[in-house]
């Protein structure tokens, strides 16, 4: 964050995670795998890789995690593994603040 502080603005998420593909594959299987034909659907689950991340940035690049109200996540095989986020502020104004009438 560059020094600067959390995001308290509701949020929304994109989450890719890009898995090795295994060793063992075949060249054609291990193809099929980058070109995404053949998706990875062993654990560790989605969900799994976005709660660490939740809990990785929460109190550091959001306030809360609780700011998160969209989530697209998405795994996938790749030849560099690897984890990429996108975190979009929204314009909403968070349900526990208390707007002028």
């Amino acid at each position: 964050m560059d020094g600067r502080p959390p995001i308290d603005v509701p949020v929304r998420i994109e989450l890719l995670v890009e898995l090795p593909v295994p060793a063992l594959w075949s060249r054609r299987k291990t193809a099929d795998a980058i070109t995404g034909h053949i998706r990875p659907t062993s654990r560790p689950d989605v969900d799994n890789f976005l709660k660490a991340f939740l809990d990785a940035i929460s109190t550091i690049v959001v306030a809360d995690d609780a700011q998160v109200v969209e989530v697209y996540a998405k795994k996938k095989f790749s030849v560099a593994p690897k984890m990429i986020a996108t975190i979009f502020p929204l314009d909403a104004t968070p349900s526990n603040r208390r707007t002028s009438r």
